[in-house]
């Protein structure tokens, strides 16, 4: 339970409605998809970079825990306040605040959803490549601090492989810049590259600015239906070594097929992987 003085003080910070110790908001921000429990002492919510500013300079100087969260879709706990503390919620900082069809980049805030940035961006003839399976639900901002992958991660590699430049706030409220929006950025530590799959340990992200690419102008799918497991595996690693790399390749077992089938009629190969 947070002290009332500290309460009081992050409330009148954040204005109201932006800051909660209620039951009902502690029980909502105390799980993430691990499905493990662990109470806040309260939630907060920022509307921009300088109140992460103000909120980390606070509790840094009355030794608060602070634990930065997205959308808790992740599976690694990040999003999890173990020992109490306080949920610094980003999900509020949602705004796309550039998209540079010249250079092919974008800024965005941290609460962005993954899905909505790439339907916004293949609007305009561009791709941004980063798909994990929580894109419906899952912020760039997590996406990064967790350094995502996806089922595009062999063609086209994860969310470091995107990540240009930060913005971001250190505990005791400094803002630093890291990272350029040049492609060839050779110059000085690569601080944007230590703070991509810290998990928010190192600093809350508010800015990111992410390399986007042409939308590719085809696309087609293809089934491959084989005898064996063996034979399966043999074919991806075929594929790999022929020099067409496919964005994703997804396997199916004859359980999971027939699963499938029971429960969506696609019109799978019920035989296949019988032999």
């Amino acid at each position: 339970m947070l002290e009332p003085s500290h309460a009081s003080y992050l409330k009148n910070l954040v204005g109201e409605g932006n800051f909660y110790d209620d039951s009902p908001h502690l029980s909502a921000y105390a799980y993430d998809a691990t499905k493990e429990r662990y109470l806040p002492d309260g939630v907060i919510f920022a509307r921009d970079e300088h109140d992460i500013s103000q909120i980390l300079a606070y509790c840094n100087m009355h030794k608060i825990i602070v634990v930065p969260r997205g959308a808790g879709s992740g599976f690694t706990g990040g999003a999890l306040s173990v020992r109490g503390g306080l949920i610094l919620s980003l999900e509020r900082m949602d705004q796309i605040l550039e998209i540079d069809e010249k250079n092919l980049i974008a800024r965005v805030q941290p609460g962005v959803i993954n899905k909505h940035f790439q339907e916004v961006v293949e609007k305009r003839g561009l791709f941004y490549p980063p798909d994990p399976a929580s894109q419906d639900q899952s912020t760039l901002g997590g996406n990064v601090s967790e350094n995502a992958g996806g089922m595009r991660a062999a063609k086209y590699g994860i969310t470091k492989d995107y990540v240009m430049a930060l913005r971001a706030v250190l505990p005791n409220g400094d803002i630093i810049r890291a990272g350029k929006k040049t492609i060839k950025d050779v110059a000085g530590f690569n601080v944007a590259g230590i703070l991509i799959a810290s998990e928010g340990c190192l600093a809350v992200i508010t800015e990111m600015t992410l390399k986007l690419l042409a939308k590719p102008k085809l696309r087609q799918s293809a089934m491959g239906v084989f005898n064996s497991i063996k034979e399966a595996m043999e074919a991806v690693y075929k594929s790999m070594a022929s020099g067409v790399t496919p964005v994703a390749m997804e396997f199916l077992d004859n359980l999971t097929i027939n699963a499938v089938e029971q429960r969506f009629n696609k019109g799978l190969p019920i035989g296949a992987g019988q032999f």
